[in-house]
């Protein structure tokens, strides 16, 4: 019985670290890959080749998906964030401002470290280009127009999910290349995922490998 219930175990794991790699949604509806859409929307790639980039995070306007993936009502941030921490505040005093002090806090800092990191991973020995929050010859925006936080359950879970654009503009604030990205997933590997800030940082690390990969491609 021992050996029976290790085995299940591992399999459970395996499978949900296998989720993590892939961006898979899971629940009610069934098991789906979440794939990127990325697109070249104006400029020319070749302008980022050897340049350093000034990363700046907006979120402006941003959408959130309330609750589970596919199932969520989209609603602004500030109603997203009124309600969650009102529901947790409901549960436990100061639970929920703790969350939406956290919450802040990862968009603050965590997004832009996540996207930046793995950028310069990339980007230097791909395009000669590398990124901070500091200064650059070129200011990149990111603009986060939608996210699902995703979610973990135990046996259940679903990665965050970013919709955003991308606009690296020069010193006079011109436009010099414009992306779109949809469907970007992020998972933290294995139970990691149990953090919510996690999975989205996850969602920007993949934003700025695929940011990477069609700069390359279109550069060419």
């Amino acid at each position: 019985m021992k050996k029976l219930i290790l085995t299940i175990a591992v399999a459970v794991f395996a499978t949900i670290s296998t989720k993590a790699q892939f961006g898979v949604m899971g629940g009610a509806v069934g098991t789906q890959v979440v794939v990127a859409k990325v697109k070249l929307v104006s400029g020319d790639a070749a302008a980022i080749k050897g340049k350093s980039i000034k990363v700046v995070m907006n979120y402006d306007g941003m959408i959130v998906s309330k609750y589970k993936m596919a199932f969520g009502k989209k609603i602004s941030e500030a109603e997203f964030i009124k309600n969650k921490s009102e529901d947790l505040n409901k549960k436990e005093a100061g639970k929920g401002d703790a969350w939406a002090k956290k919450w802040e806090e990862d968009k603050a800092s965590r997004y832009a470290q996540s996207f930046i990191t793995k950028y310069n991973e990339d980007g230097k020995k791909k395009l000669n280009t590398s990124a901070s929050t500091t200064e650059g010859e070129l200011t990149l925006e990111i603009k986060t127009t939608y996210m699902e936080p995703g979610y973990f359950i135990g046996i259940d879970k679903a990665p965050a999910i970013l919709n955003m654009t991308l606009t690296f503009k020069n010193a006079a604030g011109a436009p010099v290349l414009v992306l779109s990205m949809e469907k970007v997933a992020g998972q933290a590997f294995g139970f990691g995922d149990v953090d919510t800030g996690a999975r989205i940082a996850e969602g920007y690390e993949k934003c700025a490998k695929e940011a990477i990969k069609i700069i390359e491609k279109k550069a060419k």
